[in-house]
């Protein structure tokens, strides 16, 4: 095509990082803690992803994986409600079976009790690594104190249930049943369908999550740090080294690279040689400016796995899982399920001048992420996979990449989260750089 010149490779001697949510750019705030130059690439402005669109729980508590023991009995159910939690596009379900068999797999007692371990070990981290992020980026006054109330129209209901509840306990995290007037007394614009609640005082949300990201840009800017709105195609390679990144725009040369890509993180470790079974579980929030009604903290309508969280926006509804790959447009009736499961849980809400949202969490079926070094080429770093705690997990992933690149011995044993876990497959030829 002639008027258009190729622009220079770019070169970067320090650390580039793949991704511009929440957990990228908290590998790069972490990075630059340590005195190391970064740059951030994304193909879109930081922060517009699945950080953007969160529904801003600080989950501290969140020990158990997205398997739990008859967890796949409950999915057929699920899938064909329209108010359902779970939604799957059905030209999609072939590629999902192996997904779902995993899934299974990981779902026995033993595992479960395994992976809420790992879970943990995480989790006994996270405020202390959010607090740190949070007096860096000068952004305490975002984040709210007040715990989270999850309903259910009975307490019957809630010992169908009652696997992550347990797991909480096992683990140190409390929690206090609220039945009756107790319950209205903590959230009186409650419906009457619901009767049974659990209030968990060491939750926090953050109530501006862009709010967040954008404080975290501006520190990294500051600082020093480069940020490239590019379209990363491939890796090259040479020998065990990746050497730059091929975008849509001309090559960027590394010298170590961090995987923090979210739900597309699974494409570039595959030209790497790995077999990651990442899927994209997609999620929507619908933002209502003037509710009307606003509950006193962060609230989980845990029948329909919709949370409802104050935001200085509004009231922000958020929640469902689609499977429909990151390739498929979004399907905005699922934010319309939002509105009215909304609406039945809080009578008089008003939803005038909503505004809807639609992005791709990565979620593996083991439920834990991948955090550590690449065990093939050994200056490239991964931190993917969080699932729904991405916002949780990002300042702790953050740290422990560093510790990663640094040598360091890392504040969590990292075993559990490497990446070679799932095995692996023969590298892509397109991977490597070309004569």
């Amino acid at each position: 095509m002639t008027g258009v010149s190729k622009p220079p490779p770019h070169v970067n001697n320090g650390v580039t990082v793949l991704g511009g949510g929440i957990v990228g750019l908290s590998c790069a705030l972490a990075l630059q803690r340590d005195g190391r130059a970064v740059t951030i690439i994304d193909r879109a402005r930081p922060g517009q992803g699945a950080s953007y669109g969160h529904a801003g729980g600080i989950a501290v508590t969140w020990v158990s994986p997205q398997g739990i023991p008859g967890i796949v009995r409950r999915l057929p159910k699920w899938i064909v409600d329209p108010l359902g939690p779970v939604a799957v596009r059905w030209a999609y379900l072939p590629r999902l079976i192996p997904w779902f068999i995993r899934l299974r797999r990981h779902s026995s007692t033993s595992e479960v009790d395994r992976l809420s371990a790992a879970l943990a070990s995480l989790m006994g981290e996270s405020w202390a690594a959010w607090d740190r992020s949070l007096t860096d980026t000068g952004s305490h006054d975002l984040v709210r104190h007040g715990g989270s109330l999850s309903v259910y129209p009975n307490r019957a209901y809630m010992e169908s249930d009652r696997v992550p509840w347990d797991l909480r306990q096992r683990h140190g995290f409390s929690w206090e049943p609220l039945e009756g007037s107790d319950l209205r007394r903590m959230e009186p614009a409650l419906a009457d369908d619901y009767g049974f609640g659990i209030f968990e005082p060491l939750a926090k949300w953050c109530e501006d999550p862009s709010g967040i990201t954008d404080a975290l840009v501006r520190r990294l800017l500051d600082n020093g740090a480069v940020i490239e709105e590019r379209n990363v195609t491939s890796l090259l390679t040479d020998n065990d080294a990746v050497t730059a990144l091929r975008t849509t725009t001309g090559d960027v040369e590394v010298s170590s690279v961090v995987i923090a890509a979210g739900a597309w993180s699974h494409r570039f470790a595959g030209q790497l040689g790995h077999r990651v079974p990442l899927e994209s579980e997609r999620g929507y929030h619908v933002d209502l400016p003037n509710p009307g009604i606003m509950p006193a903290r962060i609230l989980s309508l845990a029948a329909h796995k919709v949370v409802a969280t104050p935001m200085r926006q509004g009231l922000r509804l958020s929640g469902t899982a689609e499977f429909s790959g990151v390739d498929s447009p979004p399907d905005f009736r699922r934010a319309d399920a939002l509105l009215e499961i909304g609406r039945r849980a809080l009578p008089g809400l008003n939803t005038d001048g909503f505004s809807q949202w639609s992005g791709d969490r990565p979620i593996l079926p083991d439920s834990l992420p991948v955090i550590g070094r690449d065990p093939l080429f050994s200056n490239v770093f991964h931190a993917f996979g969080h699932s729904h705690i991405g916002f949780t997990l990002g300042p702790l992933t953050g740290e422990l990449i560093a510790d990663a690149v640094a040598g360091r011995e890392p504040k969590v044993p990292l075993d559990p989260f490497r990446l070679d876990r799932f095995g692996r497959r023969k590298r892509n030829p397109a991977a490597t750089r070309p004569e």
